[in-house]
């Protein structure tokens, strides 16, 4: 079945092979028709604005044509094909970046607007927005479509003035942040650093934590956190061992540089800084990017009091320390002693394994 046909009612046209001309312009005999993008119904009275040209149909579905004098200047216009175009003051279609009413757009080399996806030019990547295409500008993109994997995780960019996504360290309202200049089929660049990358600690939007204790918390639902670990950073972000004073107290942490992890140090003596302080297992609280409320233990060290550590009596001050006592031969002895703990835990573990 090839040529006009008509199908309950409608007038149809296929082309050789029974293929069905759909929201195309076909031309028979030397006369041009129109048949719907829906249904394949030939267009009759009717008129269609195609590429700034006009062509008008007669009640046969014959088109004259004639160019756009009135139409297609300086707007938006939805093809039959379902793209977008933009028509600039001479009717002509426009291409690559154009601002429009102080807006952004981008049209690739057809005329076709870009809209509702990130997209590459060279080494930059960019985010159009779904509904009008406007080109994300001086704003973060938030990118929830990366949970492929069930770990409910997003990507989060940066787009600057020029609505490139930002690499590199870059501040925002004097937070600072870190884009990745890495990328792959799955991440464009400019995802921003979050938890603990390179001994430095980021907030779950992107922020660099600095001079604090920080709770590090990991998406594991839709609005659902875990508490990896707490940790205490310094003016650059990063993260090192205690003591930190907070709210009052004195907390004992210690960081693992290879196993990119934090822990409080729960040994009731530990050495910290040169100092051998006495630590107390202490419930905190700390509140997830959800609202929840999440209680943890942490080392509290004791202070404004006498103990006995192998004989030695120490007079422990508001800073936790009793100075007077720590010769190098008593610190050298604890040291020895809380190394001599140490292996004798990792053998029973062994011996439990």
């Amino acid at each position: 079945m090839s040529g006009f046909q008509t199908i309950n009612g409608q007038n149809l046209y296929f082309y050789e092979y029974g293929v069905q001309a759909k929201g195309q312009l076909v031309t028979v005999d030397g006369k041009t028709y129109y048949f719907d993008p829906n249904t394949g119904q030939k267009w009759v009275n009717r008129s269609l604005t195609l590429n700034g040209t006009v062509y008008n149909f007669d009640n046969n579905g014959v088109a004259t044509t004639k160019a756009d004098q009135t139409t297609n200047r300086n707007q938006f216009v939805k093809g039959t094909d379902q793209e977008w175009y933009y028509y600039d003051a001479n009717g002509k279609k426009v291409t690559g970046f154009q601002t429009i009413n102080k807006d952004l757009y981008y049209f690739n080399d057809k005329g076709q607007q870009v809209r509702g996806k990130i997209f590459n030019l060279g080494d930059n990547h960019y985010f159009a927005n779904k509904d009008t295409g406007a080109v994300l500008r001086n704003a973060f993109y938030h990118d929830k479509s990366t949970g492929r994997y069930g770990d409910f995780s997003e990507n989060i960019y940066y787009a600057g003035n020029d609505g490139a996504f930002k690499t590199g360290w870059f501040e925002v309202d004097g937070n600072r942040y870190y884009g990745s200049d890495y990328s792959d089929d799955d991440t464009p660049k400019g995802n921003l650093y979050t938890g603990v990358i390179n001994s430095q600690l980021f907030s779950p939007d992107g922020k660099l934590l600095t001079n604090g204790l920080y709770p590090e918390f990991k998406r594991t639902g839709e609005n659902d956190y875990e508490l990896k670990g707490v940790y205490i950073t310094d003016a650059d972000g990063k993260i090192k061992e205690g003591p930190y004073q907070y709210d009052g107290k004195i907390i004992g942490s210690k960081y693992s540089n290879v196993r990119q992890s934090q822990w409080s140090t729960f040994d009731e003596w530990d050495i910290l800084n040169g100092h051998l302080y006495h630590f107390d297992s202490t419930p905190m609280t700390f509140t997830a990017p959800n609202g929840q409320k999440v209680t943890t233990n942490v080392a509290i060290a004791t202070t404004n009091k006498a103990l006995t550590y192998r004989g030695v009596t120490f007079n422990f001050d508001a800073k936790g320390i009793d100075e007077t006592k720590e010769k190098p031969s008593t610190l050298t002895n604890c040291r020895q002693i809380l190394a001599a703990q140490v292996i004798s835990m990792k053998i029973a573990k062994r011996s439990l394994a």
